[in-house]
């Protein structure tokens, strides 16, 4: 899969995962109204995304072995994450006035459904 596939899916996952976490009520951090947070759970799962890093843990060795770290690395990686943070943030900002226009849309169509509604008295 070329960069630019990876980079939309990886904004599609985090945009779903903060979706789903913000309408469970054992997950109180991040809620529809809690602006702030929700940009930092986004920050920092686009970075996750993003980042070249990988960590190795050997439970039977005990050991942990971290790979990637270098300066080039991380200087790309910084790169990668503020796209992959862009990425997010506006495939976010879609899906979710998809979603308002949805309900407007059910909305209408009901009100059709049913009829005009009778005259206020």
């Amino acid at each position: 899969m070329d960069t630019l596939g990876t980079q939309v899916t990886a904004a599609a996952v985090v945009s779903f995962l903060i979706g789903f976490l913000k309408k469970q009520s054992w997950f109180p951090w991040l809620t529809a109204e809690s602006e702030k947070a929700n940009r930092i759970a986004a920050v920092v799962l686009s970075g996750l995304a993003a980042l070249g890093i990988h960590a190795q843990y050997t439970h039977a060795a005990g050991t942990l072995v971290i790979t990637g770290l270098t300066l080039t690395t991380i200087l790309s990686g910084a790169w990668h994450w503020l796209t992959q943070f862009a990425i997010t943030h506006g495939w976010f900002k879609a899906t979710s006035s998809s979603d308002e226009l949805v309900c407007l849309i059910k909305a209408y169509l009901q009100a059709q459904k049913t009829g005009p509604a009778p005259p206020a008295v």
